[in-house]
């Protein structure tokens, strides 16, 4: 068939069999138009072409996969947008131009995308609850958690923090009561808030009651006069995360509105198990903690006027990481010496290694998820920050159990602390994926290396060189169950209070509107795949280790107060080592193991454990705290050895 043809004067000419055709393009331009955008609109296929599809294989729990994926080390594309700028990119992330094109070329940049090209065969796991195998659930059977036999007063030289154990000491040897520590724990708080030419406002107590407070602890006075506590928490100082509902107090969630409930006062029959438990066992409740607003960031900087941003004791010029943010600088400077906290992508253990302090997070489901603000169901591990690694366990020991209101958690075996002072790792096979544990700031790498071989030498822990493929299809995967989650939950909250969240807030929660039903399926497959391959190296290992975080906090700055802070690659590197514990939901605790040569700042190293082996991970953990000194934060307050009962500071005194 001969075809040839030629375009002359806007007329388009050829030959078809011999015959001459000639077509004026002017008037078939609309046809032609009108015919593409047809094809276009109704024919053409969306998605992506086969060869940009990944397939994967299934991912077993018993053999390494041919086709496992290593770790490698991938950065964050995402600009940093910083002062008034700020506020006009997330006014533009509100507009529909926003939501469809700006938030959406967002997801990819940072490679969120990555489940519409997965094809994935596991079958998804929604909910990371594994049956206790039958070695954990006798030793929980045999070993039944004795809480006056792990009382231990602090004897160590130079700082340490005061824990539960001295305070147990100080009232039993009547040198003090809980009235009296009351006294100077409101004073304390209100030193706290006040700014001078040494401290700025250390907003860690968002709010507190002070009759409440004394309330709670004349009762305790009474049942230590009458040598009756109601367990090892009578008279013991706690504070609460915003997000944990605790009677008497409002439950803002570090938000400045008085609707969708945040403005009501919570009755003391609303509280979950774990602020009940506390309750019945005498604790003084100290009030409300500071929180990175609605739990969506790793920094804890909170522009709202009401709340404004936690200071870091140890260096009040940083903040204290976040969501946990106001409980891990209550504990870090003294105010108590156990704060509770929530976390669902390292909310407990970031801001605790962050400020100095120990963050544990048990296995999922093992602490009641009764008595919380809505969040994330899936990845959510109530828990607390403490003083020690002995007040961790201890803490845990006693909020942790079945809860008949909360069904998922009762397959669970009985909380142990099995081993707890078998400091002798000699039985322990450590194992660390290197090239993952080394993706870091050099700085916070070689103080947690130091630790790992403090641990081989010192006492006599076997290293294990292993590889922990797909964590960062792990990493994606649970960045969109959380948005995700977290978008569900306050979509009524972004599309109606957008100027009273803060800038972090407003931009997570609006690519978590991106995501799709499908990319949603696809990370609780992958979730499957992760434990899968968590299974199948904890037959190798008893635990392992990383750092608590990658990357140090941002110095605050009045711009960063004021407009608000959003770094996606800063914030995920400091997240770097966290997300792998939620998405699983094995048990992982962050414990300090040095400082920052340049800013003084705190180094953490975090352990993980199999699911329900708390035991070992607190073995691990206590083993641990040797490697280093602590040394005493810029903000502090000694509630026991203090006998000011106004706490002054040096400017006022004089």
């Amino acid at each position: 068939m001969d075809t040839a043809y030629e375009i002359v004067d806007h007329t388009l000419r050829f030959t078809m069999n011999g015959k001459l055709i000639e077509i004026d393009l002017r008037q078939a331009i609309w046809p032609i138009s009108t015919f593409s955008l047809f094809y276009l609109l109704f024919f053409k296929k969306s998605g992506f072409n086969s060869d940009q599809l990944l397939s994967l294989k299934k991912q077993s729990e018993n053999a390494k996969s041919p086709d496992d994926k290593e770790y490698q080390p991938q950065d964050v594309n995402i600009p940093v947008v910083g002062g008034w700028l700020i506020n006009l990119f997330r006014r533009i992330a509100r507009s529909p131009f926003g939501r469809s094109v700006v938030s959406k070329n967002s997801k990819r940049d940072a490679g969120l995308d990555i489940f519409l090209k997965l094809s994935i065969p596991d079958k998804p796991t929604y909910y990371p609850i594994l049956p206790p195998d039958e070695d954990i659930i006798k030793i929980s059977q045999e070993h039944k958690v004795d809480f006056e036999s792990l009382l231990k007063p602090s004897e160590a030289d130079g700082f340490h923090y005061n824990t539960i154990s001295d305070y147990n000491k100080a009232y039993r040897e009547k040198r003090l009561t809980p009235s009296e520590i009351a006294q100077r724990v409101i004073a304390a708080i209100k030193k706290s808030h006040k700014t001078t030419t040494t401290q700025p406002n250390m907003r860690m107590i968002s709010v507190y009651d002070e009759e409440n407070i004394m309330k709670l602890a004349n009762e305790s006075t009474e049942r230590w006069a009458a040598n009756k506590p109601l367990s090892i928490f009578d008279g013991i100082p706690v504070a609460v995360k915003e997000e944990i509902l605790l009677g008497d107090y409002r439950c803002r969630q570090g938000l400045p509105i008085d609707d969708l409930g945040y403005g009501e006062v919570i009755p003391v029959e609303s509280e979950g198990q774990m602020v009940r438990r506390l309750r019945e066992g005498g604790a003084m409740f100290i009030g409300m903690s500071n929180m990175h607003q609605i739990g969506i960031g790793v920094t804890g900087i909170n522009q709202s006027k009401l709340h404004g941003t936690a200071r870091n004791p140890v260096n009040p010029q940083y903040p204290p990481g976040g969501s946990s943010s106001g409980s891990a600088a209550a504990v870090a400077s003294g105010l108590c010496p156990v704060a509770l906290g929530a976390d669902g992508g390292g909310s407990i253990r970031l801001p605790a290694a962050i400020c100095g302090v120990v963050g544990a997070k048990a296995s999922f489901a093992r602490i009641s998820g009764t008595g919380m603000r809505d969040g994330t169901d899936t990845l959510g591990h109530p828990g607390a920050l403490c003083a020690t690694t002995r007040d961790s366990a201890l803490t845990y020991a006693f909020i942790a159990g079945k809860d008949p209101n909360y069904p998922i958690g009762l397959v669970q075996p009985e909380p142990t602390l099995y081993g707890f002072e078998e400091t002798d790792l000699k039985s322990v096979r450590i194992g660390i994926d290197w090239t993952f544990f080394n993706d870091c700031v050099p700085e916070i790498a070689e103080v947690c290396r130091k630790a790992v071989e403090y641990l081989q030498e010192k006492r006599g822990a076997t290293l294990v060189e292993i590889s922990i493929p797909e964590l960062q299809e792990t990493s994606r995967a649970h960045i969109v169950a959380i948005l995700t989650e977290m978008y569900s939950y306050h979509n009524e909250l972004y599309n109606q209070y957008h100027d009273q969240l803060n800038t972090e807030t407003e931009l997570n929660l609006s690519m978590g509107a991106t995501f799709t039903g499908e990319e949603y399926f696809k990370a609780q497959k992958q979730r499957t795949r992760s434990i899968n391959i968590l299974k199948r190296l904890f037959k190798s290992v008893d635990c392992i280790l990383t750092p608590a975080f990658g990357e140090f906090q941002p110095k605050l700055t009045e711009s960063m107060l004021e407009y608000g802070y959003f770094d996606l690659p800063r914030a995920a590197g400091i997240m770097r080592f966290a997300p792998q514990g939620n998405l699983t939901g094995i048990p992982g605790i962050t414990v300090p193991a040095g400082y920052s040569s340049t800013t003084g700042l705190p180094i953490g190293l975090q352990i993980m454990a199999p699911w329900w082996r708390e035991d070992v991970m607190f073995r691990m953990a206590n083993a641990t705290e040797g490697v280093m000194q602590l040394k005493k934060p810029q903000v502090y307050f000694d509630l026991i050895n203090d006998s000011s009962t106004d706490l002054r500071s040096d400017d006022e005194s004089e």
